[in-house]
């Protein structure tokens, strides 16, 4: 793999400059985190880039890929901490008739940028899934190319986490997923999924580059890349795509999940294929799939033919993909912010699921923000199995979206702990706690649970409440009451304790049992002795002592076993011979 070299004309004004193009390697799938969903739109005179300054027509990366240029040709910037790119395979044959190869390359590639002591430094990163199509077998790889400059190199300095490696003179970083990492080198059965992501993290203030896949056996990241010599960050911008500008040296700032050939700046052919893909970036509380797409990338040298590439919109849940099959392809802009919608969800709680027809898309930090075409849903907002809220609507093309509803205040008071007791309570599965007696909600029109947690030595005289919030904020008073005390001393092992129905086996002579305030009837049982019975009235706190001695059980032998049958055969025949002896008499 290798930057691509080339010069061309940049643009001045409205002629032509000159472009530094290099061809970087091509060969790993990322997942980022975006930092910033908001577009920064342009002013009225602006400068942009040239999706097609790298490639006019096939072969070449194809894909899906957002260069920062939304409807008319207006660029737009933006930065997030992760991207994801999702593969889903029907089938894919490719080969190369001078290389006599079968293999070919996913690329998820990225543009990171940081500032370290105010210099800025960008960085095109790679997260590639190497796949031979002919076996089916997958590896992946990541590479990190410095574009800080037009003569830009990778060092051991710069880096760790991997090696450095040379192409056509310049260097840059790799790494490979270990021999023995889950899913890595092994065979794919089609139809199948492979699913890329970057990270963008910092660890004691050092910019550090995860990357992941998943291809069926659960996400596994494979490399961490740290960038060692930055120890003093005056800012971390995470991963950039801006149409205003190119890098350093001359490349683009986009995001990009493209099909090329297997490395070293290699083409292939498309004999076969039936696949879809989906970009995403992280926005702070979701991954959303990418608003303004090209079918095709520019940064990599690695490129394909006989590609067709093309929107595709699921309107049964309003996914957006990009399909990929056979056939000749221009290279344009499949879709813009006219073409689909955005829908902006805001809730009270701090995560949950968002069901688009049935679709479901996690969320934190209280909302969500979904690219979907245009069409009618089913909005439905779970948190742990229960129902938040739900919706139905119709978007229309180029259409944005709030559900904002109202909220309204709910405080929760506690009365009857000690200053500065901990407690808690439980919303939609999200735990809040306080120190003080009052803990503050925000919550939506409509009834909702709240589950109280009871503490050591006091419990809840109500465990669940329920909310009625009808258009203003309200308050709630939560009353803690002191466990009272049971405490059993037996003279016996192995007995049963039956408490207002509740039974519990003792294995030893000493039994304790925190209850709630209340009366209570009590059944110590063991076989072979009497029952003992007690009514007791117990209030908050109170500690009781039950001390019993339980009797054994005299048991009664029944008359037949005095006798035995025996005995009745003797009494029998005597009472016969009685009787026979009398009517004798009687003759």
């Amino acid at each position: 793999m290798r930057i691509l070299r080339k010069k061309g004309l940049l643009y001045i004004v409205i002629t032509l400059i000159i472009v530094l193009m290099f061809s970087f390697p091509v060969s790993n799938l990322n997942h980022v985190y975006n930092k910033n969903l908001k577009e920064e739109k342009s002013s009225t005179i602006f400068n942009l880039v040239n999706p097609q300054a790298h490639y006019k027509k096939e072969p070449a990366p194809m894909g899906i890929a957002d260069y920062g240029i939304g409807p008319h040709n207006q660029p737009y910037k933006y930065n997030s901490s992760s991207f994801e790119g999702d593969i889903h395979i029907s089938s894919l044959k490719t080969y190369n008739n001078t290389s006599h190869s079968s293999s070919m390359t996913f690329q998820l590639n990225l543009i990171l940028v940081f500032h370290n002591n105010s210099h800025k430094y960008v960085y095109w990163v790679q997260d590639v899934a190497y796949l031979n199509t002919s076996t089916r077998y997958i590896q992946f790889i990541s590479n990190i190319w410095n574009m800080s400059s037009s003569n830009a190199n990778m060092h051991n300095s710069t880096i760790s986490g991997g090696k450095i490696g040379s192409s056509t003179g310049t260097l840059y970083y790799y790494a490979f997923a270990g021999s023995n990492e889950p899913g890595n080198n092994i065979k794919l059965n089609y139809p199948t999924n492979v699913n890329l992501r970057i990270n963008s993290i910092e660890k004691n203030n050092v910019p550090v580059v995860s990357f992941e896949y998943n291809d069926g056996q659960g996400w596994q990241i494979y490399n961490n890349a740290t960038f060692k010599f930055a120890t003093n960050l005056s800012g971390d911008h995470g991963f950039v795509v801006n149409g205003y500008n190119y890098t350093p040296n001359g490349h683009f700032y986009d995001s990009e999940l493209i099909l090329g050939g297997p490395g070293g700046g290699s083409s292939t052919h498309n004999l076969k294929s039936n696949l879809t893909l989906e970009l995403k970036y992280w926005n702070n509380h979701n991954y959303q799939e990418i608003t303004n797409a090209y079918n095709y990338g520019s940064n990599t040298a690695e490129t394909i033919g006989n590609t067709s590439s093309n929107a595709l919109y699921y309107t049964s849940n309003g996914t957006m993909l990009e399909r990929i099959g056979n056939g000749t392809s221009s290279l344009y802009q499949v879709y813009n912010s006219n073409h689909i919608s955005l829908l902006n969800i805001a809730t009270t709680i701090p995560s949950g699921t968002v069901y688009v027809n049935g679709t479901p898309h996690k969320f934190v930090n209280y909302g969500i923000n979904l690219t979907l075409a245009p069409g009618n849903y089913r909005i439905k907002i779970m948190v742990n199995s229960h129902l938040y809220k739900e919706y139905n609507i119709t978007l229309s093309p180029g259409e944005y979206l709030p559900l904002n509803p109202n909220s309204y205040i709910v405080n929760f008071i506690e009365n009857g702990l000690p200053a500065n007791t901990s407690w808690s309570l439980i919303y939609y599965g999200n735990k809040t706690s306080s120190n003080s007696n009052i803990i503050t909600l925000t919550a939506i029109n409509g009834t909702h649970k709240i589950s109280i947690l009871n503490l050591t030595g006091y419990y809840t005289v109500n465990s669940t409440v329920n909310i009625n919030v009808s258009g203003k904020s309200i308050t709630e008073h939560i009353y803690f009451k002191k466990w009272a005390y049971i405490y059993f001393n037996i003279d016996v092992n192995n007995f049963n304790v039956t408490m207002n129905n509740k039974e519990f086996t003792v294995m030893h002579k000493n039994l304790k049992i925190n209850v709630s305030a209340g009366t209570y009837t009590i059944k110590i049982e063991k076989n072979g002795y009497n029952n003992y019975y007690r009514n007791i009235s117990l209030s908050s706190g109170q500690r009781y002592y039950v001390n019993a001695s339980l009797t054994k059980h005299v048991i009664k032998t029944p008359y037949t076993e005095v006798f035995g049958s025996t005995g009745f055969l003797a009494i029998a025949s005597i009472i016969g011979i009685a009787i026979l002896a009398g009517k004798r008499r009687k003759r």
